[in-house]
């Protein structure tokens, strides 16, 4: 009721509409959902059962590999494009100069980049995600 259409089904529909494809989630049809709401508890949850049903299912069709391995989601890899490709843009966009203008500390800041680079970087590549939302807003919002 909340993540697919609000966030998942949503930005599918973004991304396949700027590359126009046409993208359709098999598992949403009407009819496998009403399928799945009917099956036991048992059938569809339990340990080390996660895509039990699909394996059953539709295993024989994929590569070994595909069905054995652990379920994974998509992340769109942050740590690696700040750290890598978009560093200079992370840079130039979290300078102190520009932070301090917006009101931000700049050490704070500073500090949340610094871990961004460092061997623990926890959640610092949302941190800096949202900085660089916050700082594209006040500066379109400022005419910068």
């Amino acid at each position: 009721r909340t993540v697919l259409p609000y966030d998942m089904l949503h930005k599918v529909d973004i991304t396949s509409m700027a590359h126009a494809l046409e993208v359709r989630p098999p598992f949403l049809d009407r009819r496998v959902v009403e399928f799945a709401f009917g099956l036991p508890a048992g059938r569809k949850f339990g340990p080390g059962r996660g895509k039990d049903l699909l394996r059953t299912t539709f295993g024989h069709l994929l590569p070994p590999a595909v069905p054995a391995r652990r379920k994974q989601g998509f992340e769109v890899p942050l740590h690696k494009l700040f750290t890598g490709p978009l560093a200079d843009h992370v840079r130039e966009a979290l300078h102190p100069d520009r932070t301090t203008a917006a009101g931000l500390d700049p050490h704070a800041v500073a500090d949340v980049v610094k871990r961004l680079h460092g061997p623990r970087p926890g959640t610092a590549q949302a941190t800096v995600h949202a900085l660089l939302v916050l700082m594209a807003w006040w500066e379109r919002r400022n005419g910068i």
